[in-house]
């Protein structure tokens, strides 16, 4: 943006700082222009303003590149437009008590009342007719997310499976091999054959991708080779021992639920064919991340002019497997209609971000398509992104967060924090899925042909990390 008309006082949006992403997502006003230097005509951008931030106690220096006047974000003549459901942050009120309160927005905003939106207060429920420009959207940083994530995580699945030492999973491993098959049998029931050696093939393959930590990937290799390998094996010779008696975190995990009532009655005195009917939902947010459908896509066959609804669509995967055949009337071709309904608001958000890229390729130039072609296919399939993707995402987030249209609020709230999120190195990147993983479960050991175990394994392209 540009410099031109700016005054203290002005209410400002941060987005992209590198070193303090903190403070990425909040708001502040405008307290003072330092002027350094010089200003050329082709360094506005790097020029550091004093903005005084929400919560902070001293000014901070940032660039001209890394904030955005509130009121360019999707505003009317009164004022920034909001939608139903939004969730909102007041400011700037003459009754300076309902300042910094935290609300959602109720109803569209009133022509005939300058403008102003129905905000429902979230502590005490109260509501108020507020002008909008003494409303902003508030978009969740990424530690609150992780927070939300991590709270709905514990509701809904047990504590961390524990596992054996590394080293005595390999010592029974071994034991196993070198039994007869007839011990095998007898032991297990069945004959058993030794997990193709991913850790092996992976290193044969070029070794684990950059930026990767070759230690932990190691440990967690051979955790993850040893878990496969005596799994299901040792619960097989486990269960065949007529003196099993399942422990209660075992039965736990079978019934798939934290709920001590329901194990109170597994273990009550109950006849044959009785029902537990003390069952509850699971708690569900949308911010859950559904990047791929649980199940191989069936090639559909959908008429051109027709109309699909899709619920459950997970992403647009079931489009690209589909085969589109003309319709009834063959002189005039009409689109498809194609209605899809999911629960996951990260889903739904990152299908219009993928829609959008693909409208963009539509209307780019030959000579240009195949780039932005592979930009599609990276926000779609790959966790990881060349810059020119990152700035093809981010004008399609600029697209969709400016134009006039309807989203469910957590959708929206979803596609702002992805437009003022901080890029994200490699480096960076890695050491947060280190962080996240835990336990030496994989399903590596259970795939069949080799360069499916080691492309799950690296599961990225070496040419993307070294873009």
């Amino acid at each position: 943006m540009s410099a031109k008309g700016l005054s203290k006082g002005d209410r400002v949006l941060i987005s992209g700082m590198l070193q303090a992403v903190h403070l990425n997502g909040k708001s502040g006003i405008v307290a003072a222009v330092l002027k350094s230097k010089k200003i050329g005509a082709g360094d506005v951008a790097n020029v550091r303003y004093g903005i005084q931030v929400d919560g902070e106690k001293e000014p901070v220096a940032i660039k001209l590149s890394n904030w955005t006047l509130e009121t360019s974000m999707n505003e009317t003549v009164d004022g920034p437009r909001f939608q139903i459901g939004d969730s909102v942050v007041l400011h700037s009120l003459v009754t300076a008590t309902f300042n910094g309160r935290y609300g959602r927005i109720l109803t569209g905003h009133d022509p005939l009342n300058g403008g102003r939106y129905c905000v429902g207060l979230e502590k005490g429920g109260k509501m108020l007719k507020i002008k909008p420009k003494n409303i902003r959207l508030y978009v969740k940083n990424t530690e609150e997310l992780k927070t939300e994530r991590n709270r709905i995580r514990d509701a809904n699945h047990p504590t961390e499976i524990e596992v054996a030492d590394v080293n005595t999973m390999a010592f029974l491993r071994m034991m196993t091999l070198t039994c007869g098959e007839e011990e095998q049998i007898k032991m297990f029931g069945r004959r058993i054959e030794a997990v193709p050696d991913f850790r092996a093939e992976v290193q044969r393959d070029g070794g684990f991708p950059i930026a990767v930590d070759s230690t932990w990937a190691n440990n967690h290799l051979s955790q993850s080779y040893e878990c496969a390998s005596s799994l299901p094996h040792l619960m097989e010779m486990q269960f065949k021992d007529p003196d099993y008696i399942p422990q209660p975190k075992e039965v736990m995990r079978r019934l798939c639920s934290p709920q001590y009532d329901k194990l109170q009655w597994y273990y009550s005195d109950r006849a044959m064919g009785d029902i537990y009917t003390g069952a509850q939902d699971r708690v569900y947010t949308g911010s859950v991340r559904h990047n791929y459908s649980n199940q191989a896509y069936r090639r559909e066959i959908l008429q051109l002019g027709k109309t699909h609804v899709a619920v459950g669509f997970v992403d647009l995967g079931f489009l690209m497997a589909a085969e589109l055949r003309e319709g009834d009337d063959w002189n005039r071709v009409e689109p498809l209609h194609f209605i899809g309904v999911e629960r996951s608001s990260f889903a739904v958000a990152k299908a219009h971000v993928i829609w959008q890229l693909i409208r963009e390729c539509a209307s780019t130039p030959d000579g240009k398509k195949v780039g932005l072609i592979n930009s599609v296919l990276q926000v779609w399939y790959s966790s990881t992104w060349t810059s020119d993707t990152e700035h093809a995402v981010r004008r399609a987030l600029d697209v969709l967060c400016q134009a006039e249209r309807s989203y469910h609020h957590e959708v929206r709230q979803t596609l702002e924090h992805w437009r003022h999120a901080p890029a994200m190195s490699l480096k960076v990147a890695r050491k947060a899925h280190v962080d996240r993983t835990s336990g030496g479960r994989s399903k590596i050991g259970i795939l069949k042909i080799r360069m499916d175990r080691v492309a799950m394994l690296v599961r990225t392209d070496r040419r993307l990390c070294r873009g």
